[in-house]
């Protein structure tokens, strides 16, 4: 669960203990270009502060993109688009395998994160590895497509609508 700033982290994941979550992760992006403001993922643009739940235990440590296996972004590479369209149609190429460099880096990393929360990875970078492996072989878009199926009334108008953001 990403939160909005470091000390957010700590609470999240006493609160997922306390629910009894086995395992999680609350990571808070930095971006060095901009100081103190923070991104509620893991980020590509600096340090990540992320706070765990493993094995009963809780604990905070600090994760750079050299450790996923990539190289640190600017803020422009991975800016915001102007419209709710233009960030829908960058993150479904992304996931797509269409938009290579750091919003394929971005979206790479966070699913190394959920990698390593189940185990499926052996460090960050090997999950950083899988997941890209996933985008460019067609695998994750494949994903995004079962999950219209299976969330939509009507799944052949949601992935028309992918597809056209594609």
């Amino acid at each position: 669960i990403g939160v909005p700033a470091p000390p957010v982290g700590q609470l999240i994941i006493a609160a997922m203990k306390h629910l009894g979550y086995e395992r999680g992760l609350a990571p808070c992006g930095t971006c060095p270009d901009e100081p103190g403001k923070f991104m509620d993922e893991f980020s590509n643009l600096g340090p990540t502060i992320v706070s765990e739940l493993a094995d009963g235990a809780i604990s905070q440590y600090t994760v750079t993109p050299e450790m996923f296996g990539i190289r640190a972004a600017r803020y422009e590479e991975i800016a915001a688009a102007p419209t709710r369209e233009g960030n829908a149609r960058i993150g479904a190429q992304t996931i797509a395998g269409k938009r290579p460099g750091a919003y394929e880096d971005l979206l790479a990393i966070n699913a190394a994160a959920c990698l390593y929360v189940m185990d499926a990875c052996d460090d960050w970078a090997d999950g950083t590895k899988k997941a890209r492996a996933a985008i460019q072989s067609g695998a994750a878009l494949a994903t995004l497509e079962r999950l219209i199926d299976f969330q939509n009334a009507d799944p052949k108008a949601g992935r028309a609508q992918l597809h056209a953001l594609l």
